[in-house]
């Protein structure tokens, strides 16, 4: 087990202005405190827990501040078997008219298998909630997924992913439903 802390400053410069004339321009600074943790190597994990504050350079935007939360859990209960958890919470841009950002939250859990040495099959259920701010719009995206990968040779790999994923928002017509399909090659050095 290791203890670690974690100071962050960014600087965030867009090219163009939000869709209401707004610089989204900013700088947040954020402090972290974590573990990383192994256990015989059945189980690896990494959170931090700590504070956020971010400061727009356009007068009219307000600053935000919350909780950040960054984590990761592998569980390998098998050779074959991995699972994997996933939290964050941050702030984000966004286009939407009169807000400067909007505060993020996901939580995410997928699962890997290998069916033989070089076929790998996957499935994944996420939940991201996105908070606006100055105004109460809230979004909840639903998602979840399969997908299935042939490892050809070290450089190349072909893919085939379905997901579908359902928004609710309390925007007018701020939801939707989301059905992808994805085939491909993918090639790496």
């Amino acid at each position: 087990m290791a203890a670690f802390i974690r100071p962050v400053y960014r600087t965030l410069s867009y090219d163009a202005a939000g869709a209401d004339g707004a610089s989204r321009d900013a700088q947040e600074a954020a402090g972290l405190a974590g573990i990383d943790l192994e256990i015989a190597s059945l189980l690896t994990m990494s959170f931090s827990v700590g504070y956020f504050h971010t400061d727009f350079d356009d007068p009219a935007s307000q600053p935000i501040s919350g909780l950040a939360l960054n984590g990761t859990a592998n569980w390998y209960p098998t050779e074959r078997l991995t699972i994997i958890g996933s939290v964050s919470r941050a702030t984000e841009a966004t286009q939407q008219a009169g807000v400067s950002a909007r505060i993020n939250t996901t939580l995410q859990v997928k699962a890997d298998y290998e069916l033989y040495q070089d076929i790998l099959v996957g499935a994944r259920a996420s939940y991201n909630r996105d908070e606006f701010d100055g105004i109460s719009r809230i979004d909840d995206t639903y998602g979840g997924g399969f997908n299935l990968r042939w490892l050809v040779n070290r450089n190349v790999s072909a893919f085939a992913d379905i997901g579908v994923y359902d928004r609710s928002s309390t925007a007018p017509a701020g939801g939707f439903d989301q059905h992808i399909i994805s085939v491909g090659i993918r090639f790496q050095i």
